[in-house]
């Protein structure tokens, strides 16, 4: 099942949550216990990818950190991330192609608005494998903070595919 972002152009702004915070899915449909998610990051630009947190919340609050100050002092320019975690490399935040998630700390000071929870968060998207169809359809959401200044960007949209 492929859910595409509710929005398109995310606004990341600098040294604060992106907009909207958070980009929100609907699942419905799901009819059995989740085997799989990836999420595809649709031309992500940003001036300094090392100060960026991405969180995936699935409707039963389990929470995955996709990227978190990671890639540097590097640009993202119209990249074109699928998040696997099959993939055989992490993401170095900046790169196009398909990736595993990658981040360097699991205790990411997300804002709470927006229903955001709480870190630790897990790091893999095995996280959402096992989940019931119950706890599986409603809203997914995926929140994006930048942790510094001097820096900005923008994600044109996301999609969630969850396979069952």
């Amino acid at each position: 099942m492929v859910i595409p972002s509710n929005q398109t152009n995310i606004i990341i702004r600098d040294g604060s949550t992106a907009n909207p915070y958070p980009a929100t899915f609907t699942a419905a449909g799901i009819a059995d216990t989740i085997k799989k998610v990836t999420v595809t990051l649709n031309n992500y630009v940003h001036t300094y990818v090392g100060d960026i947190g991405i969180l995936l919340v699935a409707p039963d609050n389990t929470a995955v950190l996709l990227a978190g100050r990671i890639g540097g002092n590097n640009d993202a320019i119209n990249a074109n991330a699928v998040l696997d975690q099959q993939a055989s490399q992490l993401w170095d935040g900046f790169s196009s192609g398909t990736y595993k998630p990658n981040s360097s700390d699991t205790n990411f000071p997300f804002s709470n608005s927006g229903g955001c929870p709480s870190g630790p968060y897990n790091t893999t998207l095995n996280a959402f494998n096992g989940i019931s169809s119950a706890n599986a359809n409603g809203t997914w959401k995926l929140f994006i903070q930048d942790f510094d200044f001097n820096d900005f960007g923008s994600l044109y949209n996301a999609v969630i595919t969850i396979y069952y």
